[in-house]
């Protein structure tokens, strides 16, 4: 077990880096210590997980730290959300990662500039889909598909929405599919406020006789009597 808060402050120092860095809320471990070197709000990261909305959830960027993904902590769920994406920059100390800065649930304007695949797609009139990023474009058989998606909102969306990702063959089929909530069902739809920017990722796991060819990627979720094709994935050897 390491870590008691050293490289933190190299953490905050290259987000205070960023423009209107005053604006920008940054959820952290250890937040008491963070917000000494960070010049924007922090909001806390805490062992004990609070009831209703977690903190974590209306931050533009969040800082994971050593031992607390050694103790998994606040709960492995979250942590697993986090896991499968990119972090924008790791504290690394004598060989050793100990911090990590990842992008938040919360979209900031440059984030949605640098969307890999810009859109603009319509659900119900409720929320618009800006664009998705893709951890790749051709995958293994036996490998996961990340797909982060950019959700505009106009008004909150129905408590029960799931977003629903599939892969549709050369002959029209559903090989594949995941369905889960927005941001792992750790936002409260109805409680989502005009004008968010939510930054939303989700998994597509493939299996090891997934046949080789090219796949659209179809969306559905807030419009449930059809999906909408956003792009193509190609499955390789």
């Amino acid at each position: 077990m390491i870590g008691q808060g050293e490289g933190l402050e190299q953490a905050a120092q290259w987000l205070n880096q960023s423009p209107n860095v005053k604006e920008i809320k940054v959820a952290s471990w250890y937040s008491r210590y963070f917000s000494s070197y960070f010049h924007g709000p922090v909001l806390p990261i805490d062992k004990r997980i609070p009831s209703g909305i977690q903190p974590w959830t209306r931050a533009n960027r969040v800082v994971f730290y050593k031992n607390q993904l050694q103790r998994q902590l606040p709960e492995p769920k979250m942590l697993a959300y986090f896991a499968k994406q990119q972090p924008l920059y790791t504290v690394r100390l004598q060989n050793i990662d100990y911090a990590w800065v990842y992008p938040g649930p919360l979209a900031l304007a440059e984030d949605v500039k640098r969307i890999q695949f810009p859109l603009s797609l319509s659900f119900d009139e409720q929320v618009r889909l800006l664009g998705y990023d893709l951890n790749k474009t051709k995958i293994s058989a036996d490998d996961e598909l990340i797909v982060t998606f950019y959700w505009q909102f106009f008004a909150p969306p129905p408590a029960d929405v799931s977003i629903k990702i599939s892969l549709r063959d050369r002959q029209n089929h559903i090989s594949y599919f995941s369905s889960t909530p927005l941001i792992d069902g750790y936002v409260i739809p109805e409680k989502i406020t005009p004008g968010t920017v939510l930054r939303d990722v989700h998994k597509l796991k493939f299996s090891p006789s997934t046949s080789p060819q090219h796949y659209q990627l179809q969306v559905e979720g807030f419009s449930f009597n059809k999906g909408q094709v956003i792009g193509e994935v190609e499955v390789v050897k």
